[in-house]
């Protein structure tokens, strides 16, 4: 889905530990998260950051309902100029 050197920026939620954990990345600076600020709609926010300054690499931006939902309306705007290859949305509701 995502090559070695495609970038996968992550949003806040449960999610986010299990790739921490678990996401092996092959080249430096391709998993990008906020860490401990916890802050919900940044995973859509970097990507499409992402995707203006490094528009030859493939963007994932992995999103929860509520982050995606508070940055939404960015979509429509920068579709033109940016190519964000998918973005995954998780009902985190049964998680906890």
């Amino acid at each position: 889905m995502v090559s070695e050197d495609g970038i996968v920026c992550l949003d806040n939620g449960m999610y986010k530990i299990w790739f921490a954990r678990n996401y092996r990345t092959r080249v430096a600076n391709t998993l990008l998260l906020d860490n401990s600020l916890a802050t919900m709609g940044a995973g859509l926010a970097t990507a499409i950051g992402v995707g203006l300054l490094a528009a030859e690499q493939r963007v994932l931006a992995v999103c929860g309902d509520g982050g995606f939902m508070m940055n939404s309306q960015e979509v429509e705007p920068r579709s033109g100029s940016i190519s964000i290859s998918l973005c995954s949305f998780f009902r985190t509701t049964p998680m906890g």
